[in-house]
């Protein structure tokens, strides 16, 4: 009878639990959950307007150097803030050269937002910012129209909505790097980005041009883990370099003794 009991309890939950499952999952979530795109070009025939009134397309900022993109708008009350300022704070602690050789680029996706309100924005964090530094720091930010920013966000997997009821967007928290050609490197989830994996990021998006020795042993040594949605230590890796530094360490210990050798004799 117990045993009746028990298997008949789990077929009443294996019929209840994933219904229960699917209902549970916030349909905001869905409308906002970033669609990874590695690898994919961003549109780069989309125009856009900087907070001086220049307008541009989206093209005429590849090329050169990785690219940070950081998706917001200018008014928003909480989130873009957040994910602005602790980016700023990871950035400040950045090596000049890897900061040098990066160009980010913050987008408004609020069809409100005027050159005013991004002017606004780029005093609160890029004039801090320089200030703190000593230096200036290739930072542009734009406005645009609702459906060229719709296009240029889709290409990257960025997704938001309007909420008529809270009269806000809806949105993800995330930086997105690109490649100085505009395909998708990496995504940095969250609304706290740790300096190493700006760092290596920034390496890995700019693996396309020559890199330095230390760059390319340090992207040799982490990887991605797209789990823990951070860049980690692969130890294999390090024991590589390890059994190869001592090998080398031998053998020049062999020939320095073996030349010893032969000047004593």
């Amino acid at each position: 009878m117990w045993l009746k009991t028990i298997i008949s309890s789990l077929l009443v939950g294996s019929l209840i639990f994933p219904t229960f499952a699917v209902e549970k999952i916030p349909q905001a979530f869905k409308d906002t959950s970033i669609i990874e795109k590695l690898s994919k070009p961003i549109r780069s025939d989309v125009s856009l307007t900087e907070a001086n009134g220049k307008t541009i397309l989206f093209t005429d900022i590849l090329g050169e150097k990785p690219i940070l993109v950081n998706f917001v708008y200018y008014s928003c009350p909480r989130l873009c803030h957040m994910v602005t300022t602790e980016m700023t704070e990871s950035l400040k602690l950045l090596p000049k050269k890897y900061l040098e050789n990066l160009r980010i680029v913050t987008i408004s996706f609020d069809h409100r937002d005027t050159k005013e309100s991004a002017t606004n924005f780029k005093e609160r964090y890029k004039s801090s910012l320089e200030k703190e530094l000593g230096y200036s720091v290739d930072w542009q930010f734009y406005i645009g129209d609702s459906e060229q920013v719709k296009r240029l966000a889709d290409s990257v997997g960025f997704r938001y909505y309007f909420n008529e009821t809270s009269n806000q967007y809806s949105h993800s928290s995330a930086l997105i790097l690109l490649t100085p050609k505009g395909l998708v490197s990496r995504y940095l989830y969250g609304i706290e980005y740790k300096v190493n994996d700006l760092k290596l990021s920034i390496i890995e998006a700019n693996k396309n041009k020559s890199l330095s020795s230390v760059d390319s042993v340090l992207l040799f040594c982490y990887d991605y883990d797209p789990l823990e949605n951070t860049y980690i230590v692969q130890s294999m890796k390090l024991m590589k370099i390890a059994g190869a530094i001592t090998v080398f360490i031998i053998l020049f210990f062999v020939l320095f003794l073996k030349s010893k050798e032969k000047k004593d004799n």
